[in-house]
């Protein structure tokens, strides 16, 4: 186990339902009561335990609190001002952990989500926020940030999920365009966060025809495989159907796909 692995060990705690019930009596919060009385299935939430008034750091805790099949209970990660580098990998394995937990959540999201609400912290606190992912293009050139008024620039890392899609399938060969050959392809809508398990003779043609319609859909990966094929994905991902061919899909059930469809065809036909 690695340093930063445990660190995340240290810093995790659960909580059951009397905790979750009597946090909610002390600090009444619309958000949490909601998920108590069963409104809604989930919340996360940031909470302040001890700021600058109290101490040198600002001490928080981030949590996720769900109460589905009459269970509630909620998972809390402790993070400090000063974590510094460490604070993105602990956000990261936080979110690893909650969708490995919950098969519902898609932990780029719930990361996403996390770094938005410290983001405010640090903003409350009169710090500027940048996010490397917008600086990467100039990053080898070691830029130099000013701004005035401000205790200090934190950067905080937000997934573009697009981009980290893209970067996961990276090492897939792009498909010849001659129109010859049977393609299974994902294609994903940044809009609906939607993703489209397809079959065509030329997924750049099909590309161009959803983007007629919709702009923001975007070939994400193809394989030389047959109808049968996109048929038992279909299967395989059918309580995801949003509607025909689009799926609601996680970066785990991507990952799936991949490692599906890099094995010899005659072993998912």
């Amino acid at each position: 186990m690695s340093e930063i692995e445990e660190l995340f060990e240290q810093r995790l705690y659960q909580f059951d339902e009397d905790t979750i019930i009597k946090l909610n009596e002390s600090e009444f919060r619309t958000e949490l009561n909601n998920v108590i009385v069963k409104r809604h299935k989930q919340v996360y939430s940031l909470s302040i335990v001890k700021d600058l008034e109290d101490s040198q750091d600002i001490e928080f805790n981030l949590s996720y609190i769900t109460n589905t099949n009459n269970v509630l209970e909620g998972k809390v990660l402790k993070l400090f001002l000063s974590d510094t580098s460490k604070r993105d990998k602990l956000t990261f394995l936080f979110a690893k952990y909650l969708s490995q937990e919950y098969k519902n959540l898609d932990f780029i999201d719930v990361f996403n989500t996390f770094q938005e609400k410290i983001s405010s912290v640090f903003e409350r606190y009169g710090y500027f926020i940048i996010n490397p992912w917008h600086f990467k293009e100039y990053l080898e050139n070691d830029p130099m940030v000013f701004v005035k008024g401000k205790k200090g620039i934190i950067p905080v890392i937000m997934f573009n999920k697009l981009d980290y899609y893209k970067h996961y399938f990276h090492d897939i060969k792009r498909p010849e365009p001659d129109g010859n050959k049977n393609y299974v392809y994902l294609m994903f809508n940044v809009d609906t966060n939607s993703t489209k398990i397809g079959f065509s003779k030329n997924p750049y043609n099909r590309e161009r025809t959803l983007q007629s319609k919709d702009p923001n859909v975007f070939l994400l990966a193809a394989w030389k495989a047959p109808k049968s094929v996109e048929k038992q994905l279909h299967k395989k991902f059918d309580r995801k159907r949003i509607r025909g061919e689009w799926f609601s899909l996680s970066i785990d059930d991507l990952i799936s796909i991949k490692q599906i469809m890099q094995q010899d065809t005659k072993l998912i036909l």
